[in-house]
């Protein structure tokens, strides 16, 4: 640590620095009575003795202990070192924030797909209606003030490369939190540059839930296009990015300049992108069909994997996976482009790999073929975009009659180890 930093604050042995802002610093730290890991926020020395901002410290601990959500930070404890200086201590979320993941995705080639959307958007939106919930507004809603933290238990969401299956998304940083039971509605403006609403951006202004509504949307197309919204409509710049121009419509509305165009409230918003990322026509419907190539069906382990696939339903099949103990997540999905605007999509854990071949978009009404390579994998299914489930299918041809996302999946079973699943979201445009 740098010289002068805090060796123990109370009981809490001082290991590292997480991190320095302007108003406070944050450090991980050993609870050696209980024998944990946590993170310790000090207020800076020279703040401490400002009675408005020493208040809208310890506000930040009381209005955390009101939020019951496991995607909010949780409060153990708060107190004051010998200096004066007071401090909270926090749930530790050690695996870093949202902005440095997908940056690191980035850099990997990784390209949105639409269960990436969806395995931020879910935990999000449920932590900011617990947020309100409490009646407050978080009012700092950004990729940085997300992290990342372990998580016991099976997957809580669709295979994602964003959020792993034993991570969980945990929102943090209500410094700047509005108490609307003991405040007015007008505030000072404050947030992140990019994700604040226009009405948090000049002088005191009216704010409420719905400013938390315009930087969710924000979040979200920083998330489909690598930066937040720079003013005017996003849906051309989500429909560029292979997304249905409903998600883009969606997220237009909530990012109004007007609060009473948005969203009413966070189920609200949270329907409407779900409703917008939900699959294509399905196979089985009319202009649609979904066939597999080269099904061996002699082969037994294959039909065994099958048989306890489609015992859970089409619609079970994630939540299956999490009894199971599948490592949906174990490494990071690698994508690599290929010729004539196809791509490989591939997991791997160890010694095995499942890939995924085949293009990327397609045009309504054309048909998509996906090829399997398996290496180290004993037998595979695929499941289709509608959900149903084809046994070591050597490929699979998906057909669709709308625009939209049409996500297949390949899961291959490892011989004395755990399945390794893929998924790849095919890009339907009009």
């Amino acid at each position: 640590m740098s010289e002068g930093a805090l060796e123990k604050v109370g009981r809490y042995r001082v290991d590292a620095i997480l991190g320095v802002g302007a108003f406070a610093t944050v450090y991980r730290a050993t609870d050696d009575r209980l024998d944990g890991t946590v993170a310790v926020k000090v207020l800076a020395e020279n703040h401490s003795l400002d009675p408005e901002l020493r208040e809208r410290f310890l506000t930040e601990g009381r209005v955390l202990r009101r939020i019951d959500s496991a995607h909010v930070i949780r409060v153990h404890d708060l107190g004051e070192t010998d200096r004066q200086q007071p401090y909270l201590v926090l749930e530790y979320a050690g695996l870093g924030t949202l902005a440095d993941r997908v940056s690191d995705l980035r850099g990997a080639g990784w390209r949105p797909a639409s269960a990436d959307l969806l395995s931020v958007v879910r935990p999000l939106a449920s932590a900011i209606e617990a947020v309100h919930r409490a009646n407050v507004v978080h009012r700092d809603l950004s990729p940085g003030n997300v992290l990342l933290s372990s998580s016991a238990g099976s997957p809580s969401g669709p295979p994602s490369a964003v959020i792993g299956g034993t991570e969980r998304i945990v929102l943090a940083d209500l410094g700047l939190c509005k108490d609307l039971a003991i405040n007015s509605g007008y505030t000072v403006s404050g947030g992140t540059s990019g994700f604040r609403a226009p009405e948090q951006r000049g002088g005191p202004a009216l704010i409420d839930a719905r400013a938390d509504l315009w930087s969710l949307s924000a979040l979200v197309v920083w998330l489909v296009t690598g930066s937040p919204p720079e003013g005017g409509p996003v849906r051309g710049a989500i429909v560029a990015a292979g997304f249905p121009g409903a998600l883009g419509d969606a997220l237009d509305r909530s990012l109004s300049e007007d609060p009473g165009a948005r969203h009413p409230d966070v189920a609200a918003w949270r329907s409407a992108i779900e409703e917008a990322l939900s699959p294509v026509t399905p196979a089985g419907a009319p202009g649609a069909t979904t066939t597999a190539r080269g099904a061996a069906s002699g082969n037994r382990p294959a039909r065994r994997l099958i048989t306890v696939l489609g015992s859970a339903g089409a619609a079970g099949v994630v939540a299956l996976a999490g009894v199971l103990g599948w490592a949906w997540w174990a490494d990071r999905t690698e994508v690599t482009s290929l010729d004539g605007g196809d791509v490989r999509v591939a997991r791997s854990e160890g010694d095995s790999e499942v890939a995924i071949e085949g293009p990327e978009e397609i045009s309504a009404g054309e048909t998509a073929t996906f090829s399997a390579e398996l290496d180290g994998v004993s037998e595979a299914v695929w499941v289709t975009p509608e959900g149903s489930l084809h046994s070591d299918a050597s490929g699979l041809e998906v057909a669709t009659s709308s625009s939209g996302v049409a996500t297949v999946t390949l899961v291959g079973a490892v011989p004395g180890g755990e399945p390794i699943t893929v998924t790849h979201d095919l890009r339907v445009t009009e």
